[in-house]
């Protein structure tokens, strides 16, 4: 419902003629004159009247006919006079209650008090927010500014509702990141320009507003390539509309801010074959990890804490694959999932674990307590705080940490994940009454160290094998189980052991290898239970093999020292 919402006062108002463009009307009504300007002929008015009680006596009849002879719909609405904050505030709600969802206002702010004008400006911008309202037009009839023939012309005050939102848009996107607001007014600004006679219309604010609408959604996620994509799209579109920015007041000031937030936001699409994705074109530079870090340096500047910290962590993965795999692939799911491996390795390493710290250099002892920090707070965030301790929002450790980061961008060095290895190979093997299986392993693979895991029985065989196996040189570590047979829980504290005192000897060996053949389930058992901790713990590429002799069962037991085959069982997809 279109509504023509004013207020009467009770002064003596003369006949003149109001001018509006093309449109003249002879009244003393300033109300009747704005709705015969501005809507067109047999269209729906209602015309609502804010009167005061003296007004409503001296005006309502004149109203009232008025808007009869014109088809309109009449409202008159009881005011006080206004001259107490308790009325204004009366004035502002009984103004609210004629205003319905929907609603299509235009406000007359001739006639009445000189402080009313105000209220009801601010009442229209507050109601058009919260029951999404239309302010068609906001207008006034300037009688002092009549010229000798009694010519009064209505000014159109639109521009004025449109403040508070250009101010609304300006500071979401300053304070925020936002830019939707702002999106928005240029795209009902240029439709409003085709709307009114006399002016020089808009065709490029909308394409700009689109734009910017884009750019927030994956701005607000903090999502670095496709808002990068969206800011750059955004900036090419308001450079083709510059002209028609300059001619907005409220954006001349705030433009460069705007230009220079979106340069620094923006990547240009690379150009990708026909039918591939437009990222996988896209090779990881140092300059890319610039732009992120400064996305990161805007969303600590709003105290975006979660977009800060998601990006921080993927920022490390991305200076990881840079300095030490391939920039090629860096937005593969392999080639990112290889680089948290080795930081977790690495975390895992400086926490303590296995007594392995002391493998690290310093700069990697930094690097891993860095990937601690943004990963435990990233966590806190991405997960809603579900944890028993409090999350703490603390923006200055992000700070310091997210300087850190940058302070490294350019250094090689800080982002190695692999630690300095010996040249030496180590066969993990168990080792049962038949020696079959190990001799073939040590005489195939020939590893500088050899760990069995065996019982006291089996460990005498041991000399014996080596001898056949020519290596009577081999250094042997053995984990001996009391029950060879049904001792689970006593091989899981052995191994246990075993790793926390062979674990940094694997940890930097080139090469480890794991024979699964051999001895009982409860010895391949505990071979398992080591190779997994190999990987999880140790971030070890263990090799995997099984040890085959294709003889008959008897001829086994009288020959048992004849090379078998030994098979690569490495289950290649899980280190990936």
């Amino acid at each position: 419902m279109k509504k023509l919402v004013c207020v009467v006062g009770t002064g003596e108002y003369k006949q003149v003629n109001y001018l509006f463009g093309t449109w003249r009307r002879h009244t003393n009504l300033a109300p009747v004159a704005i709705g015969c300007c501005v809507i067109g002929a047999g269209e729906d008015l209602e015309l609502v009247a804010l009167l005061t009680r003296r007004a409503r006596d001296r005006y309502e009849e004149e109203l009232c006919s008025e808007a009869e002879r014109q088809g309109w719909a009449y409202t008159p609405v009881d005011i006080p006079d206004g001259k107490s904050e308790a009325e204004l505030w009366e004035i502002f709600e009984k103004f609210g209650e004629h205003l319905k969802e929907g609603d299509e206002v235009i406000l007359d702010l001739t006639h009445g008090f000189r402080h009313l004008p105000a209220l009801l400006l601010s009442a229209v911008q507050y109601h058009a927010a919260r029951k999404r309202i239309k302010t068609l037009g906001v207008y006034y009839g300037a009688y002092e500014a009549r010229d000798e023939s009694n010519n009064v012309p209505i000014f159109d005050l639109t521009p004025l509702v449109d403040l508070p939102e250009w101010s609304y848009g300006v500071r979401l996107f300053s304070d925020y990141l936002l830019p939707g607001p702002l999106g928005e007014m240029l795209e009902r600004i240029q439709r409003r320009s085709h709307q009114r006679s006399g002016e020089q219309p808009f065709t490029r604010l909308q394409q700009v507003g689109r734009a910017l609408f884009d750019l927030e959604a994956p701005l607000a996620s903090g999502m670095p390539l496709e808002a990068g994509f969206e800011a750059h799209r955004a900036l090419e579109k308001a450079r083709s509309a510059e002209e028609e920015l300059s001619r907005l007041a409220p954006l001349r000031g705030f433009w460069e801010e705007l230009k220079g937030q979106l340069t620094s936001f923006a990547l240009p699409e690379p150009e990708a074959p026909k039918g591939n994705k437009p990222k996988k074109g896209m090779i990881l530079t140092i300059e890319e990890l610039e732009r992120q870090a400064h996305l990161v340096d805007g969303y600590l500047a709003i105290s975006d804490l979660r977009a800060a910290a998601t990006l921080m962590r993927e920022l490390i993965v991305s200076a990881v694959i840079l300095h030490t795999q391939d920039p090629k692939r860096w937005l593969e799911g392999e080639e990112r999932q290889r680089a948290e491996r080795r930081l977790g390795v690495i975390a895992s390493w400086n926490r303590g674990a296995f007594q392995l710290k002391k493998l690290l250099s310093k700069e990697q002892q930094e690097l891993a307590t860095l990937w601690d920090q943004v990963r435990e707070r990233r966590n806190a965030l991405a997960h809603a705080g579900m944890r028993e301790d409090m999350v703490k929002f603390d923006d200055k450790a992000l700070r310091e940490i997210h300087a850190k980061i940058k302070e490294n961008l350019c250094n090689p060095g800080f982002w190695s994940t692999e630690v300095e290895r010996k040249d030496e190979r180590w066969l993990v093997s168990p080792l049962g009454m038949t020696p079959g299986a190990l001799y073939t392993a040590i005489v195939q693979e020939s590893p500088d160290h050899l760990f069995i895991i065996t019982s006291q029985k089996a460990k005498q065989k041991v000399g014996e094998i080596l001898t056949e196996a020519g290596r009577e040189d081999l250094e042997v570590s053995c984990l001996i189980l009391d029950d060879p047979f049904n001792g689970f829980d006593e091989a899981r504290e052995k191994a246990e052991e075993a790793l926390k005192e062979h674990g940094p000897r694997w940890a930097a060996a080139q090469e480890v290898i794991v024979n699964r053949t051999g001895g009982t389930t409860c010895l391949g058992w505990a071979v398992e239970r080591i190779e997994a901790a190999l990987r999880r713990d140790l971030g070890l590429e263990s090799r995997t093999v099984a040890c085959i002799d294709r003889r008959d069962p008897e001829e086994q037991r009288k020959r048992p020292y004849v090379r078998g085959e030994v098979i690569d069982i490495t289950e290649r997809g899980e280190e990936e």
